[in-house]
C-alpha cells in the first residue's frame, strides 16, 4: 500500500541538524514543528516502575516465551518502547513493537526472549533493566515482525535469529555469559558506554536521532515529544554505542580496528537521499496491541514501523536493512517453533 498520510506528511517535516560524534558514531539531531494537535499525555516505563504504577509477569506459572502480561493500576497512559529490555521472571526479553498501554487494564504484549539458557523464576515479576536492544537486533527483528503480521497477524519475532544475534554480539564483544543474555554485554561494558553517553549530549527540542556507525547510517528514533527523547536518552546512546563496539573490535583479536574519520558532509547527503527513500516507501497498518496503531513500513533497503495515536506518531523508528525480502522459511519456523514446544 502506498505511504501512510500522516506517516508521509510527518517524514516531510523532519530537519537535521549539525551532528555529534564520538569514536565511530555520529548522531544528526532531528526536528520538526509541532503539528498542532493536543499533546498525547503518557509516561515511560521506566517512570511507571519507579512509581509502582505496573507489573510485568509470564502470562502464567508455566510461561510462553513470545508473551507477557502487563497490569496497567494507573491513571496514566504507559508507552513502553520497541526493543526496551525486561530482567527477571523466567528470561530476560525485550519488546516486540512499541505500546501506549491504556489506563487501569491489564493485556498481552509480544516479547522475544534475549537470554536463551534460562528458564525457571529468578524473581516472580520482571523489572526495567534501563537497556534497550542494539540496532542490528531491532532491525532484525522489525523485519520478522513485519512479515509474520502480515502472514499470521501476529506481533512475532523469528526467536531463532533473535538467539543468533544476541550469541554474535556477546562472542564479538568477547562477553562471557552462562545463561547467553544479552544483558550481560551491557553490564560487561558499562564503562565503555557511558563514555558515548558523557560525550553526546542531548539537545534542547531535538525529538529525534539519526543514528551513523562507521560513516554509515544505520537508524532514526524519533518522537512526538522533545521530552520523551530526553527521557530515553541513556538508554538509546548505550544501545547504538553496542552496535559501534561491534564494529570497533575484531572478534579474531585484542587489537581494535581503525576508527574512521567522520565524514559529516558525506553522511548529510546520505540522510537526505534516506528521506527520500522514506517518502518512496509502502506500508501497513495493523492494530496496535494496545492504543492506536501500529504502522510498518518497507522501501529500498529500508524497514521502519510507527506507533500512530490520534493522528500523532508517538515513537518512529526506521532502519537500515540489506533485504525487503518477504516472509521466509526461517520466520515460518521461528513463529511455528513456539507454537509447538512452549
Amino acid at each position: 500500500m502506498p505511504l501512510h498520510s500522516v506517516i508521509e506528511k510527518f517524514i516531510n517535516q523532519l530537519e537535521f541538524s549539525a551532528p555529534l560524534n564520538h569514536r565511530n558514531l555520529m548522531l544528526f539531531p532531528i526536528t520538526y514543528p509541532e503539528n498542532g494537535n493536543p499533546a498525547i499525555p503518557y509516561i515511560t516505563l521506566d517512570e511507571a516502575f519507579e512509581k509502582q504504577f505496573l507489573t510485568i509477569s509470564e502470562v502464567s506459572d508455566g510461561g510462553i516465551v513470545p508473551i507477557l502480561k502487563v497490569t496497567n493500576n494507573s491513571d496514566h497512559k504507559i508507552l513502553i518502547l520497541d526493543g526496551e529490555e525486561l530482567i527477571g521472571a523466567k528470561q530476560n526479553r525485550i519488546l516486540n513493537t512499541t505500546i501506549l498501554v491504556p489506563e487501569k487494564i491489564s493485556l498481552p504484549i509480544p516479547v522475544s526472549c534475549v537470554e536463551a539458557n534460562r528458564w525457571h523464576y529468578v524473581s516472580p515479576e520482571f523489572k526495567t533493566a534501563g537497556t534497550q536492544a542494539h540496532v542490528n537486533l531491532r532491525a532484525k527483528k522489525a523485519a520478522s515482525v513485519y512479515r509474520n503480521l502480515k502472514v499470521f497477524k501476529e506481533y512475532r519475532s523469528n526467536q531463532a535469529e533473535v538467539w543468533d544475534i544476541v550469541d554474535h554480539i556477546l562472542y564479538c564483544l568477547r562477553t562471557e555469559s552462562p545463561t547467553s543474555a544479552l544483558h550481560d554485554a551491557y553490564i560487561h561494558h558499562t564503562v565503555t558506554l557511558d563514555d558515548y553517553v558523557k560525550a553526546l549530549s542531548f539537545q534542547s527540542g531535538q525529538k529525534g536521532i539519526a543514528v551513523a556507525i562507521n560513516n554509515r547510517f544505520v537508524c532514526a528514533d524519533i518522537f512526538d515529544k522533545s521530552e520523551t527523547l530526553e527521557k530515553y536518552w541513556k538508554k538509546l546512546i548505550r544501545s547504538y554505542a553496542l552496535d559501534a563496539l561491534v564494529n570497533l573490535i575484531e572478534p579474531e583479536s585484542n587489537n581494535q580496528k581503525n576508527i574512521p574519520q567522520s565524514d559529516s558532509e558525506h553522511l548529510k547527503e546520505e540522510i537526505a537521499q534516506i528521506k527520500v527513500q522514506m517518502l518512496q516507501s509502502e506500508s501497513d497498518s495493523f492494530k496496535s496491541v494496545g492504543l492506536g496503531d501500529d504502522i510498518r513500513i518497507r522501501g529500498k533497503k529500508l524497514i521502519g514501523t510507527s506507533l500512530v495515536y490520534e493522528q500523532t506518531p508517538i515513537h518512529f523508528a526506521i532502519f537500515r536493512t540489506e533485504t525487503t525480502e518477504n516472509t521466509s522459511v526461517n520466520d515460518v519456523f521461528g513463529f511455528l517453533y513456539h507454537r509447538r514446544f512452549r
